[in-house]
């Protein structure tokens, strides 16, 4: 391929020599396969990272790509009280920056995630989700190092995180939060919780709105993300209120 750095150096010390008795064809050709072979140089150390083993990685994947399927239902179920909800299926794709287009990866592959884009797709129509950018970031950290967190991270965790407000699981501290009746008026990015009337200060789940009625969290201690509705996360989870939640102040 012409723009492998490792066969056009390999071509151009064998053809360089035999190229000169051709004059002005030979600078020609001689400076554009230079010209490649430097343009690769600069793209692969751009590229190029060091893991924690010392070793060097090229061309690591750093975009995921979250696609929220609208027209796909699954269904989920509460080990705790045995409720079953409808949740949207997610498509997980895996993309780079400098080379543009997206791949599908398995959910081990996260672990290169260096940022993440969160679509709504419905049939043939797409339509990116506005995320406040440390929000985005913020859910990046935790998919590159879901596998090496330790302790309990729940639904909690990740609005916490997502919202760079230090918490630990099960120390909820509602001073952290600007709590307010939820009208129905939401933005993307903005934090609901929801609760049991009967069980004052307590949460049941929390959930990030991402638009079009659908809401983004954390499925317990054990469980993936998934994205629903309230109606559905308020009976899989035990709720009957809701309460829209702003931070106090970030942490970090």
């Amino acid at each position: 391929h012409p723009t492998n750095p490792l066969i056009c150096t390999y071509y151009f010390f064998w053809f360089y020599p035999h190229i000169q008795q051709f004059n002005l064809v030979a600078y020609v050709v001689s400076d554009y396969v230079v010209i490649v072979i430097f343009t690769n140089i600069i793209r692969i150390l751009t590229n190029m990272e060091v893991n924690e083993t010392g070793a060097t990685n090229f061309e690591q994947p750093r975009i995921t790509k979250l696609i929220i399927e609208k027209d796909t239902d699954l269904n989920a179920q509460n080990s705790s009280n045995k409720h079953n909800f409808e949740i949207k299926g997610i498509s997980i794709l895996r993309g780079d920056s400098n080379r543009g287009g997206y791949d599908y990866y398995k959910l081990k592959d996260l672990s290169q995630t260096r940022a993440i884009s969160i679509t709504l797709r419905e049939k043939d129509e797409e339509k990116d989700v506005e995320l406040p950018e440390d929000m985005l970031q913020n859910m990046a950290n935790y998919l590159a190092n879901k596998n090496n967190i330790t302790g309990h991270f729940d639904c909690a965790s990740f609005a916490h995180a997502a919202n760079g407000i230090q918490y630990e699981s099960p120390n909820y501290n509602p001073s952290n939060w600007i709590q307010s009746e939820f009208d129905g008026n939401i933005n993307p990015g903005e934090t609901v919780i929801i609760e049991d009337k009967d069980k004052p200060n307590m949460f049941n789940h929390f959930a990030i709105y991402l638009g079009d009625d659908l809401y983004i969290s954390k499925f317990g201690g054990a469980g993936p993300l998934i994205v629903s509705d309230l109606d559905a996360m308020k009976k899989g989870f035990d709720g009957d209120s809701v309460f829209k939640l702003k931070p106090a102040q970030k942490t970090n």
